[in-house]
């Protein structure tokens, strides 16, 4: 069984995260018991996603948690799909890696 599983965005090694992006930007698949797991921004109680491909800003309350339910097979597909698309500070992975390197490039020291 897995029990904890993260996609993080197309590029990001997290065995060699510099700036602490891979738990930021990565999206988890998180076991929450009896074979159901949840999709969700953070490890631990970060938003979840809902089964109609929407994000809880707030952890959801137990008679609405079936909504935020997958298989295991069916969070795997929407992490794949959503992989790369979370933003921090308005900007996804891939726009902070051209942010750095545009700093990079304007100060080479």
């Amino acid at each position: 069984m897995i029990v904890q599983q993260m996609f993080p965005p197309e590029g990001l090694d997290p065995d060699d995260d510099l700036h602490g992006d891979a738990r930021l930007f990565s999206i988890w698949v998180i076991w929450r018991g009896k074979g159901k797991y949840s999709v969700q921004q953070y490890s631990g109680d970060g938003p979840q996603l809902s089964r109609a491909g929407n994000w809880s800003r707030w952890k959801p309350e137990p008679f609405q948690r079936h909504q935020y339910r997958f298989t295991y097979d069916e969070a795997c597909e929407w992490a794949e799909k959503l992989r790369g698309t979370l933003t921090i500070n308005g900007r996804t992975y891939a726009q902070v890696i051209e942010w750095r390197k545009s700093l990079d490039a304007k100060d080479p020291a």
